[in-house]
């Protein structure tokens, strides 16, 4: 491999890693408050004002904000994918209703809950929107259901009832809709249903999933995935096939700030 591919691979593993890192924490500021005092008014008035002391100025930084959204208590970290794998093995034998996955991109997320629940499940991603999933749940009622970074739902207001419903902690869930009704007609679906459908959900941004759909975390458990640098690259050694770049990886870890399987396709 030459030196300039291995250049442009290292800027590739690094440049995402310029953002945020580590634990972000909510920071929280009261009101600016002011105590004045009414006694000896006169000396104060006659007094010959001080030199202000000049406020040092905060250098602004370059780049995006860090996020102050901490994510709520009730949290179960994880950090290797046997881990993850062991509650996705839980969820598929029945042991959750809901499952709500969160971390950042590029962790094989997705293709971990695939490898666990196979053709099983019932997909709602993309630009699913709230009529399309109730619809799409009635022809799959009973299955596992995994919404996969859907945005648009969550910030719907008919989309976060809609999961409130399907997300309930019975064993048997009751979903409506009650509007469109000829296009529940035309389609021959009924605006009420049960279902035994077992619930997950997986989310890039978790300030969004905490905005949002923050009623739905009490009935459920909130995995939040926060894998290692040596660990992603552990996993990727299992499918990336070129040993002269992998081995180029495993030397410059230390500079992996946001570890990503998105950083080792450049090189392939």
């Amino acid at each position: 491999m030459t030196e300039e591919k291995k250049t442009a691979v290292g800027d590739g593993a690094t440049r995402t890693g310029q953002g945020e890192c580590g634990e972000k924490r909510a920071e929280v500021r009261g009101p600016a408050t002011t105590e004045c005092s009414h006694s000896g008014d006169t000396e104060l008035r006659n007094a010959s004002p001080a030199p202000a002391a000049s406020a040092p100025k905060r250098r602004r930084r370059k780049g995006r904000a860090r996020s102050r959204t901490k994510p709520p208590e009730k949290v179960l970290r994880l950090t290797t994918y046997e881990r993850l794998g062991e509650y996705l093995e839980a969820f598929a034998r029945g042991h959750f209703h809901l499952m709500i996955l969160v971390g950042a991109g590029g962790l094989a997320k997705s293709r971990s809950v695939r490898a666990v629940l196979g053709d099983k499940a019932c997909w709602i991603e993309g630009n699913a929107t709230p009529f399309g999933m109730y619809a799409k749940l009635y022809r799959h009622k009973d299955e596992f259901v995994v919404i996969d970074d859907v945005d648009a739902l969550y910030a719907d207001r008919s989309g976060v009832r809609l999961l409130k419903c399907l997300c309930q902690t019975e064993d048997e869930k009751t979903v409506a809709w009650h509007s469109d009704a000829r296009s529940l007609e035309r389609q021959r679906i009924p605006r009420e249903f049960t279902t035994r459908s077992r619930v997950v959900i997986i989310s890039n941004d978790w300030q969004t999933l905490n905005k949002n759909v923050a009623a739905l975390q009490d009935r459920g458990h909130v995995l939040l995935f926060q894998p290692t640098a040596a660990e992603v690259h552990q996993k990727a050694g299992t499918w990336f096939d070129d040993e002269e770049i992998y081995g180029w990886f495993a030397q410059n870890l230390h500079r992996v700030r946001e570890p990503s399987f998105r950083h080792y396709y450049p090189g392939k």
